[in-house]
């Protein structure tokens, strides 16, 4: 059995910028990751790096309703 793993360098502005773009352009990609991440953080399965990832989460959530509220001619962003 393969085992899908992502491994991001979370300590890493660089790399962290790069995720949240790629994320907050495939809300469906980040859904998944996202649901990924809660049921780690949930098992115990995260050892290290929790911090930067409930960031990164908070990120991509305040983008995503950026973009909804830009959609809907009401930026408030």
């Amino acid at each position: 059995m393969s085992t899908r793993r992502l491994d991001t360098p979370t300590g890493s502005a660089f790399w962290r910028g790069r995720h949240s773009a790629v994320f907050a352009a495939d809300p469906a990609l980040w859904h998944l990751v996202d649901k990924g991440i809660n049921v780690s953080l949930s098992l115990g399965t995260i050892s290290e790096g929790s911090a930067p990832l409930k960031r990164l989460s908070r990120l991509i959530d305040r983008q995503t309703a950026c973009t909804v509220f830009k959609v809907s001619d009401m930026d408030h962003c």
